[in-house]
């Protein structure tokens, strides 16, 4: 029995109430509050979990705020992306040139060789034509 029912149930017997009345009218008020206690303990236990989930979630925000890139580091980024895209054109533009010159190279290495070979097929050619006349 609570404390204010077992008062109550004391307060009823100083007056001259039979025990078993006086127990009688105490018990409906020992449940009422122990009903009403369960209801507010339960009600206080699903506020500190809520704010538990939210103290949670703000500290998750805040976790998730010192990971997300701000403005500032975007465009950082986006600088330094154009700088790369700008390094490889370069970079690209010096390998066509250089391929450029190696081909010029190449072709005038070739150009001798082609008159060589024709000046053989040539040379091949009288032989056999001499060979069967």
């Amino acid at each position: 029995m609570s404390t204010l029912a077992l008062n109550f149930f004391e307060a009823l017997q100083a007056a001259n109430v039979p025990q078993d009345k006086a127990r009688a009218a105490a018990e409906p008020l020992d449940r009422e509050f122990e009903r009403r206690y369960a209801a507010q303990k339960q009600e206080i236990e699903q506020q500190c979990a809520a704010q538990a989930r939210e103290t949670i979630s703000r500290a998750e925000m805040e976790k998730m705020r010192g990971e997300l890139a701000t403005k500032a580091d975007l465009y950082a980024a986006k600088a330094e992306v154009k700088a790369d895209i700008e390094t490889v054109r370069v970079d690209v533009e010096k390998v066509r040139g250089e391929l450029k010159a190696e081909i010029s190279e190449v072709r005038a290495e070739i150009a001798p060789l082609k008159w060589m070979i024709g000046a053989t097929l040539a040379l091949v050619a009288a032989m056999a034509a001499k060979t069967l006349l």
